[in-house]
C-alpha cells in the first residue's frame, strides 16, 4: 500500500529554485503590477542537481542531487526497495487511519477474545440456525438449495458469494461459487498491490476488447434453464434473479473475456455444484457452515486447525481481523474516516478542481482535430456522465453500517455481521450507478476503504474515486504556493482521462462494453497516437545510472496516456488561473517552473535495480508487470510531450527534445 502511492500523489518539498530572484514587482506589459504567490515554498535545491541540462533529463535535474545521495537497503521483498519523500506522509495518515475506533470491528475482536466464556450460547445460535433451516431434512434438490438459502440469510457462510458491479446505468449484483473459507488469512499480505487503482483492471486482449459488441448481447441475467438451482437459491434468499447476473456477464463489464478459462472456471464450479446429489449437496452445505464453527470456543478452533493440516491454513486472530476487514467491516472503517479525518472544505476544494478540469476536458473535446462529431458527442456524454466520487459519500446507507450491540458471542456478531451485508445489496440493487457507484466500491470485497491512499478510475461505473488522503493536508494546503496546489489537480485529471485511455474508450456512458468510437478511422488514428506514445517511452532506460534495461511502453500505455492527459489539464488549469488573478510576465513564468518542478519531485525517489525487476518486469511478481511507469519516466516520458514544458524552459535542445509534430497529443 505505501509503495503504491510513490506512484502518485503531491508534492510538499520546499524549494528554492533558479528564479527566485526575480524582481517580484516586475510590471506586465500592461504597466501594471503582476500578482506575487506568497504561499509557503522553500528549498529544494538539496534534490535538485543544475549542472544536468533539463532538455536531457528532466528528472535528474530536479532529483539527481536525491538520487545520487540517498541509498536503498536490500530487502527479502524486492518491491520494499525504494525511497522516496512520499513514505512519511502515507505513514502519517496510515497511522491516523489505524488509531481510529471502529465500534463494531472493536467488539467483535473483543468478542472473538472471550469465546470460551460464550461458548454455550454460541453452540446453541449455531445448532439454532442449521435446525431451522431445514436442510437436514431435505429430500429433494430444491428442499435442500432453499434450506442453504436459509443458512445464508440467517448469517451463516454459504457458497454463493454475491458482488456489485454496474449494468445500463444501474447498480446489480453478480453471483459466483466461493470456496469454503477458513479466514486463513492466505493471499493477504503480499504487499506488492497497486492500491491506487484497485479498481482498474487493465485489459490486455485488445483483439477481443475490439471485438466487444453492444451490451445488449451480453447482458443476461441467471437464467433458470440453465440455472434452477442458482435460481432458487436466490428467490429463497429474497433477490430476483432477473436482477442477479452471471460471472461471464460480470467479466464483459470489466472488459475481460466472459469466455476466459477463469470465466469458464467459475462457470465449470457451480455447475458442478448445481449437478450434486441430493445427499451430496448437503454435506457440501454443511461444510461451508462448518468452517464458522472456530467462532464457538478456543477448542472448536483448535480442532478445525487440526483437521485442516497445514500451518499456513491455521485460523488465528491476526488472520480473521484482515479478512473481516476486507469482506466485511470496509463500510464500517469508511464511515469512521469520514467522521474523524475528512472535512467539508476538503471535500468543496476537491469538487471545484475536479470541475475546473471538467470544464478544460471539455473545450479540448470540443475543440479536438481528430475525432469525428461523432466521437466527440460519445465522448462528451462520457464525460457529463461519469460519477465524481470526491473524500466520501453524500450520505450513507444506514443498513450497511454494523450494530452488535445487542450481540452476546463472536458467532452471533458474524452472523449479524452476514445479515447486514445482505441487507445493504438488497438496498444497493437497482440503485442509479451515478449517485451510488462509490457505495458499491466500498462493499465489493475488494479492500477498498476511505482510509486508503488512493485514487482511480472504475470503467465499469464511469466513476473516479479521490480518497480523503488525496484532497486534504499535506497533500493539498491552502497554505501552500498555488504551483503546488494546481500540480495536484493532475491527479484529478489523471484519473479522468483514463476514461479514455486505451481501457477507457471500450466502455460507454454508462460503463457498459461500447466502444466510444463513432468512426473506424477515430478507432485507427487513436491506436496510432497511443502507438507514438508507446514506441517513445519504450526508448527509455528505466535506471538513471544502468543504461541499456528499455521500458516497456506496451504494458504501461493506459497510465501513460492517462499521466499526459493529467498533466496537460492541469497546466491549463493553472494557466487559466494565473491570467484570472493577475500574474504577468516573471512572475507568471515562475510560477509555471514552478508546476514543473512540482510534478518531478512529486516522484523523487530512488530505487534498485531489483525493484526495476519486480515493478516494471514483473519478475517474482504475481500480477506481472505493474501497469505504471517507473518514476523517472513518468517525468521525463511525459514533459518532453507537453508544449508548455517546452515553453517555460525555453527548451530547443536535448536528449528529451521533440518537434512539435513528433509531440503525442491525444487528449
Amino acid at each position: 500500500m505505501l509503495l503504491s502511492v510513490l506512484f502518485c500523489g503531491l508534492t510538499l518539498t520546499s524549494c528554492k529554485d533558479d528564479d527566485d530572484d526575480v524582481n517580484y514587482g516586475s510590471a506586465g506589459d500592461d504597466g501594471k503590477p503582476s500578482a506575487v504567490d506568497n504561499g509557503r515554498w522553500t528549498d529544494l535545491s538539496q534534490y535538485m542537481d543544475t549542472s544536468v541540462n533539463p532538455g536531457d533529463d528532466f528528472f535528474m535535474y530536479c532529483n539527481g542531487t536525491y538520487w545520487k545521495n540517498t541509498s536503498v537497503s536490500s530487502f527479502i521483498f524486492p518491491q520494499y526497495e525504494i525511497k522516496g519523500y512520499t513514505d512519511s506522509l502515507v505513514k502519517a495518515f496510515s497511522k491516523k487511519v489505524e488509531e481510529l475506533t471502529v465500534p463494531a470491528k472493536d467488539k467483535f475482536l473483543k468478542d472473538f477474545d472471550k469465546r470460551d466464556q460464550t461458548a454455550a450460547q454460541a453452540q446453541q445460535l449455531y445448532d439454532k440456525v442449521l435446525k431451522e433451516s431445514g436442510l437436514d431434512a431435505a429430500t429433494t434438490k430444491e428442499e435442500a438449495w432453499k434450506a442453504a438459502a436459509r443458512l445464508a440469510k440467517a448469517g451463516a457462510f454459504m457458497m454463493i458469494r454475491l458482488c456489485p458491479f454496474s449494468t445500463e446505468g444501474k447498480i446489480r449484483l453478480y453471483a459466483y461459487c466461493d470456496d469454503i473459507e477458513y479466514m486463513s488469512g492466505v493471499g493477504f499480505g503480499g504487499g506488492d498491490a497497486d492500491a491506487r487503482h484497485a479498481h482498474r483492471t487493465p485489459t490486455y486482449n485488445a483483439a477481443f476488447v475490439n471485438s466487444l459488441q453492444p451490451v445488449s448481447n451480453v447482458t443476461r441475467s441467471v437464467s433458470e434453464e440453465e440455472w434452477p438451482m442458482l435460481v432458487t437459491f436466490l428467490k429463497e434468499l429474497g433477490f430476483n434473479p432477473e436482477e442477479v447476473f452471471t460471472v461471464s456477464v460480470y467479466f464483459a463489464h470489466q472488459g475481460m473475456d466472459p469466455k476466459s478459462k477463469d470465466a469458464e472456471e467459475y462457470n465449470k464450479a457451480m455447475k458442478q455444484m448445481q449437478d450434486l446429489s441430493v445427499d451430496d449437496f448437503k454435506k457440501l452445505a454443511k461444510e461451508y457452515f462448518r468452517a464458522d464453527t472456530t467462532f464457538i470456543s478456543t477448542s472448536a478452533m483448535a480442532a478445525l486447525n487440526k483437521e485442516l493440516g497445514k500451518g499456513m491454513k491455521e485460523v488465528s486472530k491476526e488472520s480473521i481481523e484482515p479478512y473481516m476487514d476486507k469482506y466485511y467491516f470496509s463500510y464500517d472503517i469508511s464511515k469512521e474516516v469520514s467522521d474523524k479525518l475528512v472535512n467539508a472544505a476538503d471535500i468543496l476544494h476537491g469538487e471545484q478542481a475536479v470541475q475546473e478540469i471538467m470544464d478544460v476536458f471539455t473545450e479540448r473535446i470540443k475543440n479536438n482535430t481528430w475525432l469525428s462529431e461523432g466521437s466527440k458527442k460519445n465522448a462528451l456524454e462520457k464525460l457529463n456522465n461519469m460519477a465524481i466520487n470526491v473524500g466520501r459519500p453524500d450520505k450513507w446507507i444506514s443498513e450497511a453500517l454494523n450494530n452488535i450491540e445487542d450481540c452476546t458471542n463472536a458467532l452471533e456478531d458474524l452472523y449479524s455481521i452476514r445479515k447486514t451485508r445482505l441487507n445493504a445489496y438488497k438496498v444497493l440493487n437497482g440503485k442509479p450507478t451515478k449517485q451510488y457507484s462509490l457505495h458499491a466500491m466500498l462493499m465489493d470485497n475488494s479492500d477498498t476503504t476511505l482510509g486508503e491512499p488512493n485514487a482511480f478510475y472504475q470503467p465499469n461505473y464511469n466513476s473516479i474515486t479521490l480518497l480523503p488522503f488525496f484532497i486534504s493536508a499535506p497533500w493539498y494546503d491552502a497554505s501552500q504556493n498555488s504551483a503546488i496546489n494546481f500540480e495536484t489537480y493532475s491527479t484529478f485529471a489523471h484519473e479522468i482521462t483514463h476514461g479514455f485511455d486505451t481501457d477507457g474508450c471500450k466502455f460507454d456512458k454508462n460503463g457498459d462494453p461500447n466502444a466510444l468510437w463513432a468512426t473506424q478511422a477515430d478507432s485507427e488514428e487513436f491506436t496510432r497516437r497511443a502507438n507514438q506514445l508507446i514506441a517513445w517511452f519504450s526508448s527509455f532506460d528505466v535506471l538513471p545510472d544502468a543504461p541499456g534495461v528499455k521500458a516497456n511502453g506496451k504494458v504501461t500505455i493506459g497510465e501513460d496516456i492517462a499521466d499526459l492527459g493529467g498533466v496537460e489539464m492541469a497546466f491549463q488549469c493553472y494557466n487559466n488561473y494565473l491570467d484570472k488573478n493577475g500574474f504577468k510576465g516573471e512572475q507568471k513564468q515562475l510560477q509555471l517552473k514552478r508546476y514543473f518542478y512540482a510534478y518531478a519531485q512529486e516522484y523523487r525517489s530512488k530505487y534498485t535495480r531489483r525493484y526495476v525487476d519486480f515493478i516494471a518486469f514483473g519478475i517474482g511478481r504475481e500480477n506481472g508487470p505493474d501497469v505504471h511507469s517507473m518514476n523517472k519516466e513518468r517525468v521525463n516520458g511525459i514533459v518532453s510531450n507537453c508544449d508548455g514544458w517546452y515553453n517555460t524552459f525555453n527548451i530547443t535542445s536535448g536528449k528529451l527534445y521533440r518537434q512539435p509534430s513528433e509531440r503525442v497529443r491525444i487528449w
